[in-house]
């Protein structure tokens, strides 16, 4: 008896001590990306497998990736192929750097654009080849690719990050290239370029739908690029050098753009509308003031139909901002017992198409349409998706090989928000009175709601598990 607990103690032990180096197991099975092509008539994915090991102290890591690139017809979805396969047995971090990001059909459907953090590579579809675009460079010139998009059929633009150290002080290199993808390759054309002498990001860009332009928010100006002629547009005005998002048009005429502060710096923010062909800009300064007083203010972009701008606050969540004239509903804090909540209670809430927006979970969950007014709620998607061009048809990859496209049906909707939508519970003249007096954002909302006899009562969130698909009086 005594032999036999000596070795179910060593037993035990030995199995203690082995399970940071190869503890339990399990693997993870994900589609990081869909994409349609630009006539809407193919689908291409990116499909992760993880082999994840256990340890005492960290949970899980990834000590093995095999990442897939897969191509589908929208006809038929079941005859999905696999075009390219990598498989990267290395370190952690070294997986997350060697990770695809993004994939993209090119304007002619012939080709597929592969992002990495280091490289970029292009798969020709009928044949297969495979090539990298960006130059091979030595370990310490390594350039970091931010963003890349097709602008013509065999024409790439893409951003690269470069870091170097010069007498011990350190800089920050950002350059915008474009590229022709045709063999032999040319060389790259620099369209712009600048340089920090911290740690800080030289500029961030942000593409216009239409991928012939782009809005670059430096931390000392702001510039329009045209990415077809490489035309930069003079220094335009902002109101500080912090970024806080940008949206830009369904036609990309007009860019909309919030500035603000770091987390732990208080001050007021401001946002500026930009017009694409003149640069003229408006400042919206005083109204985000009024409104929104010292709160982050964020834009999450502009809904489908050209009507409004999502802006997002901590207090408030999404709003659903007019821009001319200015007002202000309260979306998220209106509907909050409607929308649906998630394990995390965290979502993101985008413009889907014309009169939608789309609710989005952070981690895992189903994804929603929701109208203006919150009267469908209606699911559509239950892990990673894509919207077609025409914004008919939603992919989804359940598993390799298995491509999913279905309809999005969705019921006629105004894509204007009545006049009594900007009414209380929360109005701009409520928080210009608690913006002069100095009132929080959380006493404002509680004051404003306590004011509100106007809105119909709803169920509470906790008997709300299955969002109707139906209208609500």
């Amino acid at each position: 008896m005594r032999n036999m607990t000596y070795r179910l103690t060593v037993l035990f032990l030995l199995g203690i001590i082995a399970l940071p180096f190869g503890g339990c197991v399990r693997y993870v099975y994900d589609a990081t990306e869909v994409a349609f092509s630009h006539d809407g008539t193919m689908v291409a994915y990116i499909w992760e497998k993880q082999k994840l090991v256990q340890t005492m102290d960290e949970g899980y890591f990834a000590m093995e990736r095999t990442e897939s690139v897969g191509l589908s017809s929208v006809d038929f979805p079941e005859k999905s192929k696999v075009v390219r396969v990598k498989k990267v047995v290395k370190a952690p971090s070294y997986l997350s750097r060697a990770k695809l990001k993004h994939i993209e059909f090119s304007l002619n459907g012939r080709s597929i654009l592969l992002v990495r953090e280091k490289r970029i590579d292009v798969v020709d579809i009928a044949s297969g080849d495979y090539w990298r675009v960006t130059p091979e460079k030595k370990r310490s010139e390594k350039e970091l690719i931010d963003t890349c998009h097709w602008t013509g059929p065999d024409t790439l633009v893409y951003s690269v990050q470069l870091q170097s150290t010069t007498d011990g002080s350190r800089s920050i290199v950002k350059k915008i290239y474009r590229q022709l993808v045709t063999k032999p390759l040319p060389e790259r054309v620099e369209l712009f370029s600048s340089i920090t002498s911290n740690d800080i990001e030289p500029f961030e860009e942000y593409w216009a739908p239409d991928r012939e332009a782009m809005l670059i928010v430096g931390q000392l100006d702001m510039r329009i690029l045209d990415v077809k002629t490489g035309e930069i547009s003079p220094s335009l005005r902002q109101t500080s050098a912090k970024s806080k998002g940008v949206a830009w048009s369904p036609d990309s005429s007009k860019v909309f753009c919030a500035f603000g502060w770091p987390w732990d710096q208080a001050g007021q923010g401001g946002a500026i509308l930009v017009d694409r062909e003149t640069y003229k800009t408006k400042d919206f300064s005083d109204e985000i003031g009024k409104y929104f007083g010292v709160d982050q203010f964020y834009v999450h972009g502009w809904t489908k139909d050209g009507n409004y701008v999502l802006g997002w606050t901590m207090a408030l969540g999404t709003c659903i901002i007019q821009l001319d004239p200015w007002k202000v509903d309260i979306f998220e804090t209106k509907h909050q017992t409607r929308l649906p909540l998630y394990q995390a209670q965290i979502r993101d809430i985008r413009p889907l198409r014309p009169g939608w927006l789309a609710v989005i979970p952070r981690d895992d969950g189903k994804t929603y349409a929701v109208d203006y007014q919150a009267k469908y709620i209606i699911p559509f998607a239950e892990r990673t998706w894509a919207l077609s061009p025409d914004e008919k048809y939603v992919a989804e990859v359940p598993e390799l090989s298995t491509v999913r496209v279905r309809k999005l049906d969705l019921p006629e909707v105004e894509f204007a928000l009545p006049p009594e939508a900007w009414k209380p519970p929360l109005s701009v003249e409520i928080h210009s009175q608690s913006y002069e007096s100095g009132e929080t954002m959380e006493q404002k909302v509680q004051r404003a709601v306590s004011q509100t006899t106007t809105q119909p009562t709803t169920k509470p969130a906790a008997k709300q598990k299955q969002p109707t698909t139906q209208p609500t009086d």
